[in-house]
């Protein structure tokens, strides 16, 4: 899609049995088992294959997975632990940081054939303190894209 042009044309989204121009028929890529896949991320095409690369539990885990298909709608097998973010956990001043929102951006393969991705990482704190912006904004280090170059299955 060529830059500044999402809205123009038509989407289709996958239903479990077909696609579907209507969004609220979409439903979750399945695995195997006929289970929802429970990763947020992107699908790429690599090697002849699908490949869905994200965060099962994009707010409690440092592991980036890698499941794998011969369609981009699945079945998928996997995962496949690919990265360990290393920021996850680690503490921004009395709070917790967390890595979350996965995304490909496969025009950017690198010439040992990894495939660069990006995502992002965050400072939280545990509840009842709720949220606050400001925690992010103070700390040039924290709420930007971190950029890996990633082997895929």
């Amino acid at each position: 899609m060529p830059a500044g042009q999402l809205t123009i044309g038509t989407w289709e989204y996958w239903t479990r049995t077909g696609w579907s121009t209507t969004l609220a028929d979409a439903r979750p890529l399945a695995d195997q088992a006929g289970q929802n896949v429970r990763a947020s991320g992107s699908v790429v095409a690599h090697d002849g294959h699908y490949v869905l690369v994200g965060k099962e539990n994009q707010w409690f885990t440092d592991e980036i997975r890698a499941y794998t298909s011969p369609s981009p709608a699945g079945p998928f097998t996997g995962p496949t632990v690919v990265y360990e973010t290393p920021e996850h956990g680690q503490p921004c001043g009395e709070r917790t940081r967390f890595t979350y929102r996965v995304n490909a951006h496969p025009a950017y393969q690198q010439q040992n054939g990894a495939m660069l991705f990006s995502y992002n990482v965050h400072c939280q704190a545990s509840p009842p303190e709720g949220y606050d912006p400001s925690w992010n904004w103070a700390d040039a280090s924290l709420y930007r894209a971190r950029f890996i170059g990633l082997d895929l299955p």
